[in-house]
């Protein structure tokens, strides 16, 4: 199926993309360096974004951006420009799941 200025729409079907919240068409999407998928609009699939909330918690998982590799930069900066986040709002956000990580951690050690 082709749809004009759309280019392919094969896997396309209503519903709401997870990265930018709107309601279109979406396609189930394997998203880069965690291994889940979620639905994305084909704007969202074109720019490289992924859902905020799975940017954040990688990110924090990774300890911050200064342990994650260059393409997690790009995928960083792809999704912020697309949702229109400010790189500060971003760090903020990563900082504040960092903290409640280590909340959740020293409330439940081993032993506890």
């Amino acid at each position: 199926m082709w749809r004009e200025g759309r280019g392919p729409t094969v896997g396309y079907r209503p519903g709401k993309c997870e990265t930018c919240g709107h309601e279109t068409d979406v396609v189930t999407r394997a998203l880069p360096g965690i291994p889940m998928s979620t639905a994305t609009c084909h704007p969202c699939l074109e720019a490289g974004a992924i859902p905020m909330w799975a940017l954040v918690a990688n990110t924090a998982a990774l300890g911050g951006m200064r342990n994650s590799a260059p393409w997690w930069g790009e995928v960083v900066d792809a999704t912020l420009e697309r949702l229109g986040v400010l790189h500060e709002d971003f760090h903020a956000m990563v900082s504040r799941e960092l903290e409640a990580e280590q909340d959740y951690s020293a409330n439940h050690e081993e032993g506890s």
